[in-house]
């Protein structure tokens, strides 16, 4: 409680996160969780060329540079959503079907590739052309 007598806390009403920020948030989150398992499992790659020498580090710098990279702008927008609210909550919304949307894409042309490139695999090691090299040496 403020001793101020002139200060009123009714005019200012707590500060909390609005939800598409938490949305938004988590996502990141759970982007950056999978992208560290995937990496150490061999079976992903990070897409940011700003994150990956950060990946490439350890797992440590990526979880501190990938939080700066979604923690400082949300916060921003956050502080931007006291003065433009309707604005900020549309944006919000927007980079999350932004972020879903490249995510999804983004996994489908990845598991795509991978599947042709394990396709590719399968066809060379059932080539007869293989075997052929193999008897001529």
């Amino acid at each position: 409680m403020s001793t101020d007598p002139n200060f009123n806390s009714e005019e200012r009403p707590p500060f909390r996160l609005s939800v598409e920020t938490w949305i938004l948030g988590l996502i990141c989150v759970a982007d950056m969780v999978s992208t560290v398992l995937l990496f150490r499992a061999g079976k992903a790659v990070e897409a940011n060329p700003l994150l990956i020498p950060a990946l490439n580090r350890g797992a440590g710098w990526f979880i501190v540079v990938k939080s700066a990279f979604f923690l400082v702008p949300l916060l921003g927008l956050e502080y931007l959503r006291t003065h433009r609210p309707r604005f900020v909550k549309t944006m919000l919304r927007a980079g999350i079907a932004g972020y879903l949307a490249i995510y999804v894409v983004g996994g489908l042309r990845l598991n795509a590739a991978t599947t042709q490139l394990k396709q590719q695999i399968a066809a060379q090691s059932n080539s007869p052309h293989k075997n052929e090299s193999k008897s001529s040496e």
